[in-house]
């Protein structure tokens, strides 16, 4: 039997979805692959309207492995809303209408899975990864990978891409 010989990783990007002026910072020259330790890094996105502000820090990315489901953290920091005379404002981060959850190497792909740690309740696309008001973060899971679903040698990569929304409940 061969031996397959794979480095797999998932790239996490962030789109912003905001109705107001929002700044993806990447960490310059962050790069993480499965050699790098520790495997840090991360993308964060700024909001600051003059009387509001928060950061929304999602790890750049993820390194799946067969052995063991990968923990990653979505945080929301230095978070100041305005909130409204009759409502509640928060900030979503979701992930976004558009991912298929594969990975891909040329015209091979397999499937990841994401839940959310606490709930163990698995992420879609359009599943909330976490709403806040005030400093908060959740993390997330990523499945192991099976080799039975992995056809050819090589690295895989593929994007898990987040909106993040102001929502204001009356």
């Amino acid at each position: 039997m061969k031996k397959k010989m794979i480095a797999l990783m998932t790239t996490l990007a962030v789109a912003s979805t905001a109705t107001v002026t929002a700044f993806a910072v990447p960490n310059e020259g962050t790069v993480i692959n499965p050699t790098t330790d520790p495997k840090t890094g991360s993308t964060a996105v700024l909001f600051d309207s003059g009387d509001e502000y928060y950061e929304v820090i999602i790890p750049a990315q993820v390194v799946l492995s067969t052995t063991a489901e990968q923990e990653v953290s979505v945080v929301a920091q230095n978070v100041r809303l305005r909130q409204p005379a009759n409502g509640a404002k928060f900030i979503q981060v979701s992930v976004s209408q558009n991912n298929d959850f594969n990975v891909y190497n040329g015209s091979d792909s397999f499937e990841y899975s994401v839940k959310l740690k606490n709930s163990g309740k698995p992420l879609s696309a359009g599943s909330g990864v976490l709403a806040f008001d005030h400093d908060d973060h959740q993390e997330i899971l990523f499945g192991t990978v099976d080799m039975d679903d992995v056809h050819a040698a090589g690295n895989y990569t593929g994007n898990l891409t987040f909106d993040i929304t102001t929502e204001i409940l009356s």
